[in-house]
């Protein structure tokens, strides 16, 4: 998990430099899908900070943080449906 972390920061410093980098934001959406427990909270929060500069991509990272949640959430009633 550590190179997650680390690629997230690399990330970080790369949007605050061209926040409007397209694939700089999809790499981002691809380590959030396979971190184990990703910090949604903090990249939400990064998400509203970079929303002044670029409300697009901003709009598809919530787009994941969406569908990231709805998964976890029907993973849950499953397995309380099937207790």
């Amino acid at each position: 998990m550590k190179i997650y972390d680390k690629e997230l920061y690399f990330l970080e410093q790369c949007l605050r430099v061209n926040p409007k980098c397209y694939s700089t934001w999809h790499q981002r959406c691809w380590i959030m899908d396979k971190v184990e427990v990703p910090d949604w909270k903090r990249e939400l929060a990064l998400c509203n900070k970079f929303l002044e500069y670029d409300e697009r991509n901003c709009k598809k990272l919530r787009f994941v943080f969406l569908q990231y949640f709805i998964s976890a959430f029907h993973t849950l009633m499953s397995a309380f449906l099937y207790l």
